[in-house]
């Protein structure tokens, strides 16, 4: 591999970390607007990460039922009406805010 495309590959990675940053940065903020609890927000994390609320008791050694609490809290306090729509609204405001 040459030099030039070895400095692209550079240049991409950095920017896809940055990006990455810049989302997670944008989930934090809103997380915060909604006034979740501190296990309100791992909660809410773990679903936009797509795990099932099985994989997020375990993870947080909890019960299901307790996962299954929290995310009707959260869905209370967002007004969004599922793991679907909570994911969704991450979704439009990255794409709305890259144009």
């Amino acid at each position: 591999m040459n030099e030039h495309a070895t400095s692209e590959i550079k240049l991409r990675h950095q920017k896809s970390v940055n990006d990455a940053d810049g989302l997670w940065s944008i989930v934090e903020a809103q997380l915060s607007t909604w006034r979740l609890t501190s296990a309100e927000r791992d909660v809410a994390i773990c679903l936009l990460l797509g795990l099932s609320n099985k994989q997020i008791a375990r993870r947080r050694k909890t019960t299901e039922r307790t996962v299954r609490a929290q995310a009707h809290a959260i869905y209370a306090k967002t007004e969004l009406d599922g793991r679907h729509r909570l994911t969704g609204f991450f979704f439009n405001t990255m794409l709305n805010g890259a144009r």
